[in-house]
């Protein structure tokens, strides 16, 4: 099933799925220093065009739903609803950057 585009309440500001031709424009959000300073460990740096490639062909479908935050139909950022499990399997985490 694919994700709906949503239209957020800022003009130009949407949550779509992510494309192929993506990769380019993830990899240079990414890679942005205030963005990398508050990511995980599993966070690649640098954030490679290589990294980017395999997140917009299969990456985003392996932890849940996964948006990309995007100004004008540029990704700028991405969201995420990652399913938890044991005693938390009724929830979701809830992430995003920009």
């Amino acid at each position: 099933m694919s994700l709906p585009t949503l239209a957020l309440p800022h003009p130009g500001w949407t949550l779509r799925p992510w494309r192929s031709t993506d990769a380019e424009a993830l990899a240079r959000a990414a890679n942005d220093d205030e963005v990398l300073r508050w990511m995980s460990d599993t966070w690649p740096e640098p954030y490679t065009l290589k990294d980017a490639a395999w997140w917009v062909q299969e990456g985003h479908r392996t932890t849940g739903d996964n948006w990309a935050l995007c100004l004008h139909d540029i990704p700028q950022g991405g969201c995420g609803l990652s399913p938890l499990d044991g005693f938390q399997r009724c929830n979701l985490e809830t992430g995003w950057w920009l």
